[in-house]
């Protein structure tokens, strides 16, 4: 899967997972991604597990007990029914388990060293903590900037909308070159109605940013 792709699907289940645990989504998307091969490894396509969390511990909301293995000897890992409840348990395992990591996520390159340098990553599997460290770092700058450009694009649109909409305003109040009047604007003269022509209007664009 492309990054953007990866993005765009998965930023919303990683919103509310930061949400609910008051982390930056930011790092928990940037941790799915590296983790997952941007949602292409076994264990993410096959039991939605985007973080590779291991098939120990109890049971909670999340996660019901079931586990998968990757070949025979393996861990065990963790499986789920949906991508939510993936990134709801990390959150959780983070929060929980790994909180200085946790009150780090606000700052990325913190983050990163904090949960590369922490029982997460195992070196007897072949981790190398350094190079999880850069890599998070720089996938956290990618996914940041990917976001800038979706705000940007979201914001560019809005404005768009609003212009069109503001046209079609004045287009609706303007007939045969005179604008449209109110019932207050009328008055009465020789017994004949006349309205106001040539009043000023307001074209000002009220633009609203969610």
């Amino acid at each position: 899967m492309k990054p953007k792709a990866f993005i765009d699907l998965f930023f919303t289940p990683a919103h509310t997972a930061g949400n609910t645990f008051n982390l930056n989504p930011v790092v928990i998307l940037a941790q799915a991604a590296l983790e997952s091969g941007w949602g292409q490894s076994f264990l993410c396509v096959q039991h939605n597990n985007f973080f590779g969390m291991t098939g120990y511990g109890d049971k909670n909301r999340w996660w019901q007990g079931t586990t998968a293995k990757l070949h025979d000897g393996s861990l065990a890992f963790r499986t789920y029914q949906r991508p939510e409840d993936s990134f709801m348990d990390y959150g959780r395992l983070l929060r929980q388990v790994y909180p200085r990591a946790a009150e780090m996520s606000a700052f990325p390159k913190a983050f990163a060293r904090e949960i590369a340098y922490s029982r997460y990553i195992s070196e007897v599997n072949g981790d190398d903590r350094e190079a999880y460290r850069r890599a998070l770092v720089s996938i956290c700058s990618r996914i940041e900037r990917e976001i800038d450009q979706m705000i940007n694009a979201r914001i560019a649109r809005e404005i768009k909308g609003e212009v069109v909409r503001d046209e079609k305003r004045t287009a609706g109040r303007e007939t045969n070159g005179v604008i449209d009047c109110d019932v207050d604007d009328i008055e009465l003269a020789d017994d004949t109605f006349g309205c106001e022509v040539g009043r000023e209007m307001n074209d000002d664009v009220d633009v609203k940013v969610a």
